[in-house]
């Protein structure tokens, strides 16, 4: 008989009994819960549930992440909640750790446990809830200002989301050069609104990075909003998270319109700032086909073919020379 091929894994998915038996126990839990795989998206979520609490497990891809960084990123939840601020935040073990390591087949793997986000999950955005966003996000933006965390990931000044995502482009294309001519436009056209004079007076901060109703739940009887998933806060213009949500929400202007008082009604908004939000909507777009080039597995992050990716590019160009 012929000895069985050995092959390197792309992505694994840990069992949820093995979970339930080895890492439940590192924690100071009750002892009715039950570990189920709840989905995957960038990394893999598992849904701890008992009779009286949840909680919930998330297992980052492998080599998505430094340790440091995923630390950044819990210790900003860890701060953002000693402010007041409802966040889903990580729950240290009984050695006081918020992150474990996993040893899989295609490398080593962080794992943290969260709390269960208070309220609903909302299927759609209505106007008013659009505002309690839009005041939640100005509070956020607030809290962070002159807030330093080392390590935190994600960089959303300007040329790094460019410079990022001609990076990823370049590492599953690397002769195709209609992509490259795109990204180099879409940076021309972009530095005609966003000068060095104007940058200038942008607000920076901490950006959570992708605020989407997706990314919240909210309480009916309260209207409070409580965020998760701060897998892409970084440092940047504030502008961003807003022209995130703005594309996010491109088909309804209404839900635009009431986040945009929502946040002002804490932090004012001014007519430069309100003017260049496409700027930023244009750069989160570009980030994101950045995110996906680079992760491009075949499996939860389908392969692109070379004209999807200039499709894509095509029509962010599109967009930015409508600025």
């Amino acid at each position: 008989m012929s000895q069985a091929l050995v092959f390197p894994v792309t992505y694994s998915l840990i069992s949820s009994q093995a979970l339930q038996e080895a890492l439940l126990p590192l924690y100071l839990l009750p002892k009715d819960l039950k570990v189920v795989f709840l989905y995957q998206g960038m990394h893999d979520t598992y849904l701890i549930q008992g009779t009286s609490s949840r909680f919930i497990l998330r297992i980052y891809r492998a080599g998505w992440k430094t340790f440091e960084q995923v630390e950044a990123e819990l210790q900003l939840l860890v701060w953002l909640k000693a402010q007041g601020l409802a966040v889903s935040y990580p729950i240290a073990d009984q050695k006081e750790r918020l992150i474990q390591k996993i040893s899989s087949p295609e490398g080593e793997r962080y794992a943290a446990l969260f709390s269960y986000a208070q309220g609903e999950k909302l299927s759609l955005l209505s106007p008013s809830q659009a505002f309690v966003f839009g005041r939640f996000m100005a509070q956020m933006h607030l809290i962070t200002a002159n807030k330093h965390i080392q390590h935190l990931q994600r960089d959303y000044s300007v040329n790094s989301i460019l410079d990022g995502t001609l990076q990823a482009i370049q590492t599953v294309l690397p002769a195709y050069l209609e992509a490259h001519h795109k990204l180099i436009e879409i940076h021309s056209l972009l530095n005609k609104k966003l000068t060095p004079s104007i940058l200038k007076e942008l607000k920076i901060g901490i950006c959570h990075g992708d605020p989407h109703y997706e990314n919240i739940f909210l309480d009916p009887s309260t209207n409070q909003v409580t965020m998760y998933d701060f897998d892409f806060s970084g440092y940047g213009f504030l502008l961003y998270d807003l022209g995130s949500f703005c594309f996010y929400e491109r088909a309804n202007q209404e839900n635009i319109t009431s986040f945009l008082e929502g946040y002002s009604q804490l932090l004012p908004i001014s007519p430069l700032e309100l003017d260049l939000v496409p700027c930023f909507t244009v750069l989160m777009r570009l980030f994101h086909v950045g995110a996906r080039c680079k992760n491009a597995d075949g499996i939860k992050n389908p392969l692109w073919f070379p004209h999807e990716i200039v499709a894509k590019l095509t029509d962010i160009e599109q967009q930015a020379k409508r600025l």
